[in-house]
């Protein structure tokens, strides 16, 4: 284990730290202060879990699924502005923490909506319902996700169908050098063409600040999950080759708050592995996270990077709720 100062070991861990906010934060039903849609809730009972708060996190599953869960295993998402665009994200975190708290009867719920948006040819995940009816674009993100909860929902063979699906990704892309496309069209393969101002929705440009890292990491947490179900080391070979890609990024490339999954997929990795190298990448996020948390426990959107508190930046639930998971398993798996 690597050396902690005094003070890292007489303060409760980071996830910890988050949990504790989130139980604070809610009402005896299991709601949330001030909440009024599904946005703040997909990830908190997960993060609660996570975090070590077991009671906290079954009344507000039990919370959601009254409020929020419809018979067909879709969400209710009045409310929430972005629900539209990334459709199956909510459910895909939902699923995570049904399994975790052993309901079943929830679980198949949300597997079996979860499947009709994995397109049977490619292995990927159509995240909204217009790609579904059009047969269209699929995204490193949605589809990562929605594998690794239905892998832990017992549905394997859904999972190694993205599994492959990841791999062609990873095989199409024509210089990871200079970045990573993370969007695929069922018809015409990886996408290289779109608008300049949407560029960040397409691609990690390893020339930029700022982007979207957590597609790198997403690939290599997946992959682990191939490894554990299959141990085919063929997948922890291509965990490695997305985490090795970030090498070409710019040096924010762990220190962003949209790095936390690339801890993830680290921390799960070295658990497996054993390579020191995984265990630095987590680190280095881990540290990240936790230097950039509020002493209340929580996180924002805002200034994860430049760690300026000066312009006095907000909570938010739904980040403090994936916070808390990623934190916790990198605490688990580096033994912090």
């Amino acid at each position: 284990m690597a050396e902690q100062s005094n003070n890292e070991l007489s303060s409760p861990p980071t996830s910890r730290k988050a949990g504790k906010w989130l139980a604070e934060l809610m009402n005896r039903d299991g709601s949330l202060r001030n909440v009024s849609s599904i946005d703040a809730y997909y990830k908190a009972i997960l993060g609660l879990s996570a975090a070590g708060f077991q009671e906290p996190s079954e009344r507000m599953l039990n919370y959601v699924t009254g409020k929020y869960l419809l018979p067909n295993g879709d969400l209710d998402g009045s409310g929430c502005v972005w629900f539209e665009k990334h459709r199956t994200y909510p459910h895909s975190w939902l699923l995570m923490a049904a399994v975790v708290r052993a309901r079943l009867d929830l679980v198949h719920r949300l597997a079996d909506f979860l499947e009709r948006f994995q397109d049977p040819e490619s292995g990927g995940f159509f995240a909204t319902t217009e790609q579904l009816h059009l047969r269209g674009r699929q995204e490193m993100m949605a589809t990562g996700v929605a594998a690794i909860a239905l892998a832990w929902a017992g549905r394997i063979e859904a999972a190694l169908k993205t599994g492959h699906w990841f791999r062609r990704m990873y095989e199409a892309q024509p210089d990871l050098a200079k970045g990573l496309y993370f969007v695929w069209d069922r018809r015409t393969g990886l996408v290289t063409d779109y608008p300049a101002e949407q560029a960040v929705e397409f691609r990690v440009d390893a020339s930029q600040l700022a982007q979207w890292y957590f597609q790198y990491g997403i690939a290599a947490a997946l992959a682990t999950c191939l490894y554990g179900a299959t141990s085919d080391n063929s997948w922890l070979q291509l965990g490695r080759s997305y985490l090795d890609a970030t090498k070409y990024c710019r040096e924010d490339v762990l220190r962003q708050g949209t790095s936390g999954k690339i801890g993830w997929g680290a921390a799960w990795m070295f658990r497996v592995t054993g390579d020191q190298q995984d265990r630095a990448i987590a680190q280095s996020v881990y540290s990240n996270l936790r230097d950039t948390q509020h002493a209340d426990g929580w996180w924002s959107v805002t200034n994860i990077y430049s760690r300026d508190w000066s312009t006095l930046p907000e909570p938010q639930v739904s980040v403090t709720g994936e916070f808390a998971v990623l934190t916790s398993w990198m605490e688990n798996a580096l033994l912090l």
